[in-house]
């Protein structure tokens, strides 16, 4: 061999020898046989790695953690939970067999409210302070009576005319004031068929508004 060949020999080792760090003697590329482009490669895989596991390890904190509530939310709720116990409260002289069926503000004064409770018909009738409910139909004709005539009769009773008929009902019992009067075209044919037929008194149901000013009815059995 000669001496210039043994020479490039000699530089090329002192070359790759000090291109190995002493520390990292398993990272170097001639002891390894691996290049420098495969070791970036690995290193920047787990980088990716760690990044993926920080990400799983926030995503398991964040099922464990319950949602944030709004501000105010739970101010909200405890006025509203307060709201609806003085107004229980309000209606506390309410025994059992009320059921609720609309609010005071709903009603219309010197007009009658329809209102459906347990796939039946009912009306219901005010009076300044006072309440009535009745059944929704003429018990003579089965004509509904939501847009009957409100009369006052004698000691202050109230009383509703059907609109078909003209047959009359007493708010306070549902007894039948007057039968088939015949004092119209309607009136008169309808009286003529019913004329052997007894009058049958119509269900009431008793009625208040609480103070609360939600209008409460009974309707286990009726007058």
């Amino acid at each position: 061999m000669s001496m210039a060949t043994t020479s490039v020999i000699r530089s090329v080792s002192a070359t790759t020898i000090q291109s190995c760090s002493s520390s990292q003697v398993g990272s170097c590329s001639t002891t390894r046989g691996s290049s420098p482009a495969l070791h970036s490669s690995a290193s920047k895989s787990s980088r990716l790695g760690n990044q993926r596991d920080k990400g799983l390890l926030v995503q398991i904190r964040a099922r464990n953690v319950p949602p944030k509530q709004g501000r105010g939310s739970n101010a909200k709720k405890a006025a509203a939970q307060g709201i609806q116990r003085r107004m229980r409260g309000q209606d506390s002289d309410l025994d059992a067999g009320w059921t609720q069926v609309v609010s005071s503000d709903e009603l219309t004064p010197g007009k009658n409210k329809a209102i459906i409770h347990n796939n039946a018909g009912y009306i219901l009738v005010q009076r300044d302070e006072t309440i009535f409910s009745i059944e929704a139909n003429c018990t003579v004709c089965k004509f509904p009576v939501i847009e009957g005539k409100i009369s006052e009769e004698e000691e202050g009773n109230l009383s509703i005319r059907c609109p078909l008929c003209h047959s009359k009902f007493s708010l306070k019992d549902g007894a039948v004031m007057e039968y088939c009067p015949k004092d119209g075209p309607l009136s008169w044919i309808v009286g003529t068929l019913k004329d052997k037929t007894s009058p049958a008194t119509a269900k009431v149901y008793p009625a208040r508004i609480s103070k609360s000013g939600r209008v409460y009815v009974r309707f286990i059995g009726g007058f």
